[in-house]
């Protein structure tokens, strides 16, 4: 009877133990991957969220146009401007129809509505910096990708359970085309 070589089985059970422990390693990190993509897809441009956007974008395109916003935006040194803060419409922006747009903003549940160019560079660096709005904000500002929408305007829209999204501002036949 031979005698075997306990060395030997020390090494072959250090090689099995690491190869199980890399594959274990490599599972976990695409099951974290999965699960951020999982969690994105419920948070990020959901269709009702898309729907609501929609909604606030077709109430300022009927009510006032966007000429004197987008004006507004290409002033203002951030790229963006705030309309709608905390549930409550701004009341500057929307002076005729407050009551109206206070009761979309409430029953869409929107915290915040944003209007900003799609170079978002400044909008980003703000949220960054100074932050007056939620993180989960800056990561949605961050995380998008606006690549074929150059030269154009988008709102964005952060909702009370937490989920967000974005419509491009259509213009409309009276503004110029540039």
């Amino acid at each position: 009877m031979k005698k075997r070589n306990k060395g030997f089985m020390l090494i072959e059970t250090l090689v099995v133990s690491t190869f199980i422990i890399t594959v274990l390693i490599y599972l976990y990190i695409q099951f974290v991957n999965l699960k951020k993509s999982y969690d994105t897809s419920f948070s990020y441009d959901t269709i009702p969220g898309l729907y609501s956007a929609k909604e606030i974008d077709k109430f300022i395109n009927n009510n006032y146009g966007y000429a004197d916003f987008i004006e507004e935006v290409d002033s203002n040194d951030n790229k963006y401007i705030e309309l709608v803060d905390e549930n409550k419409c701004d009341y500057i922006y929307f002076s005729g129809n407050i009551n109206y747009c206070d009761r979309l903003i409430s029953n869409s549940n929107m915290k915040t509505v944003l209007l900003a160019s799609t170079d978002i560079s400044k909008l980003k660096e703000n949220l960054k910096t100074n932050n007056p709005y939620s993180n989960e904000l800056y990561l949605y500002v961050k995380n998008m990708n606006l690549k074929n929408l150059e030269n154009s305007y988008i709102l964005i829209v952060e909702y009370n359970d937490k989920t967000f999204s974005y419509v491009k501002i259509e213009k409309t036949v009276g503004e110029d085309n540039e």
